[in-house]
């Protein structure tokens, strides 16, 4: 547990990092704070694609379901995927459920949608 947390720790402070270089060039956004936690989250999916998806995985489920990420989808569809690549498919499909419910964009229901029908017709 606490490997996990030392983790989410370093990909929290790589956005903190990005954010100093970026946001004096850039400005700093209108909602930092979920820019932070975007940042971090796309590190953890950065991970999972130079590392394979059990590193993803371990980083996106460091950051966690607590706080800023529990009601944004795009982390629901990132874990999601991350465990239909690691073949955990029942968890995979709470989770695209969860970012379906999150979510009202169509085009990303649709897609959601099929992935979740994919998870349960593999079993």
């Amino acid at each position: 547990m606490l490997g996990d947390l030392d983790l989410a720790e370093e990909a929290l402070q790589d956005a903190f990092v990005t954010a100093i270089e970026r946001w004096p060039r850039d400005g700093v956004p209108v909602r930092p704070g979920a820019w932070i936690v975007t940042t971090a989250r796309n590190r953890a999916v950065a991970v999972a694609m130079a590392d394979g998806p059990d590193a993803g995985l371990v980083l996106v489920e460091a950051l966690g379901t607590e706080g800023a990420l529990a009601d944004y989808h795009l982390y629901h569809a990132a874990r999601a995927d991350l465990l239909r690549r690691v073949g955990r498919r029942q968890e995979a499909a709470v989770a695209y459920e969860r970012a379906l419910a999150l979510t009202a964009n169509e085009a990303e229901r649709g897609f959601l949608a099929r992935r979740l029908a994919e998870v349960r017709a593999a079993g």
